[in-house]
């Protein structure tokens, strides 16, 4: 029997972006609701959900990853807004936007979905928004928070995006844990 792993493909953030998301979700918990929060230390960029896969599907990503990988130099992006999904009026997901020149992370997230795809995975349905989870409303948080979330003045980090990670994600009843299974650098 073929062991299965749930993963997903993503880029890393810096401890300074990460220093920065505390800060965010300390001024946001000061308002009432109930949300919640992702741990700075996993927060980062999702290119792609995979779920559960077979061990054996590993090896063919980890091709497409390099690939990708190899195709372009590393970049900059800038965290630059602060927002929700579905609205700010009703926030579930409570998210820091991010912008980079020629829409490269976009160019590369749609390069990997392409990828994959090929190789059976599920074309996601809904365009790709660059952006880093930081928390998940419960019931009855969204009057707070949509209050909330036009006063905190987005930051204007910028984080060097250098490799493309494969991470395991691991779910238990203290919430998940992601382990980089390997990276595949940019050239």
């Amino acid at each position: 029997m073929n062991p299965t792993l749930r993963a997903f493909i993503a880029v890393e953030l810096s401890d300074t972006l990460k220093t920065t998301i505390t800060a965010i979700q300390s001024e946001l918990k000061k308002s009432p609701g109930n949300v919640k929060w992702v741990p700075p230390d996993i927060c980062h960029i999702t290119l792609k959900f995979l779920g559960e896969i077979k061990e054996d599907r590993i090896a063919p990503i980890r091709a497409i990853l390099d690939h990708c990988a190899g195709e372009i130099k590393p970049f900059l992006v800038t965290v630059n807004s602060i927002g929700a999904f579905p609205t700010v009026d009703k926030p579930n997901i409570i998210w820091l936007g991010l912008k980079n020149e020629q829409n490269i992370l976009t160019k590369l997230a749609s390069a990997i979905e392409e990828r994959v795809n090929a190789l059976g995975f599920i074309k996601e349905e809904r365009p790709f928004t660059p952006h880093i989870t930081i928390g998940r409303t419960r019931a009855g948080s969204h009057a707070a928070l949509s209050q909330a979330l036009p006063l905190i003045k987005p930051p204007q980090e910028i984080l060097e995006v250098k490799a493309l990670t494969f991470f395991q994600s691991t779910l238990s009843s203290s919430g998940p844990t992601y382990s980089p299974h390997f990276r595949s650098p940019l050239k």
